[in-house]
């Protein structure tokens, strides 16, 4: 498949001591990635990583997407606050695939933190719009009224702040 020749290829170039270029870590990934195949993704993206390319924010989801489907919450969320660090901010997609999955395993206390994230990181509105006209799941909207519930009574010291994941 596409993987097979993908990873053919990229060894070829290696094997003649050639660097290859970000296209190149892209495809690999990618195609990786929808094979879900998320050992190999995860190994490209380090090793593009490694010696510093520039890794677009489509294949970080991808490879988060990956993570999902190989039910890898902390890789995902990895990938997820590597993302958040670029210059363009993780899609509304990406950020509630990884919220759905903390909900789905039970780790709302998750769930809410990355609600959290996306509300401020996407500047969402009040009405739970990302730029005016992109609607976010009806389950997020709760969990961030939830999360900023929580937030106000630990400004008021009602509440412990927790630090860590």
């Amino acid at each position: 498949g596409n993987l097979t020749r993908a990873e053919y290829w990229m060894d070829q170039i290696s094997g003649f001591n050639l660097l290859p270029d970000e296209m190149s870590f892209e495809a690999v990934i990618e195609a990786a990635a929808r094979a879900n195949k998320l050992e190999i993704a995860a190994q490209w993206m380090s090793r593009a990583r490694q010696v510093g390319m520039d890794v677009p924010p489509s294949t970080y989801a991808s490879l988060i997407k990956a993570c999902i489907n190989s039910e890898d919450l902390e890789l995902a969320e990895n990938y997820l606050m590597i993302l958040e660090n670029q210059e363009q901010p993780p899609q509304k997609e990406v950020y509630e695939s990884v919220i759905d999955m903390c909900r789905k395993q039970g780790r709302i206390d998750k769930a809410e933190f990355w609600a959290l994230k996306m509300a401020s990181k996407l500047k969402l509105g009040n009405n739970g719009t990302v730029s005016g006209d992109t609607n976010v799941s009806p389950e997020v909207l709760m969990l961030l009224e939830r999360a900023q519930s929580i937030g106000d009574r630990r400004i008021n010291n009602t509440l412990p702040i927790v630090t860590s994941l």
